[in-house]
């Protein structure tokens, strides 16, 4: 087990109408309390399945707060603005 099995995270969700856009997008965010670190996500499928491999992780002693991983568009790198011409999809 590792030194210290307690993690916390508060987790943010919301919805943005962008201008051009007639439809709410949903927005999602991870933080770890412990180190401050965040993660954010385009669905919430991609941020429910991010905290299960936390969470595993840290029950198996796996390290954790790694970077999700699948290309789908749905993880948004850390520090990227949520909307605007940088925002990923």
């Amino acid at each position: 087990m590792s030194p210290d099995p307690y993690r916390s995270y508060l987790i943010r969700s919301w919805q943005e109408s962008v201008a051009d856009d007639a439809e709410a997008r949903w927005y999602g965010e991870v933080e770890s309390i412990q180190t401050g670190q965040k993660w954010r996500f385009h669905n919430p499928e991609a941020m429910l399945s991010f905290i299960r491999t936390q969470v595993e992780a840290l029950a198996s002693d796996v390290p954790v707060n790694k970077e999700p991983t699948g290309g789908d568009g749905s993880f948004i790198p850390p520090n990227t603005p949520f909307s605007g011409d940088n925002d990923v999809s």
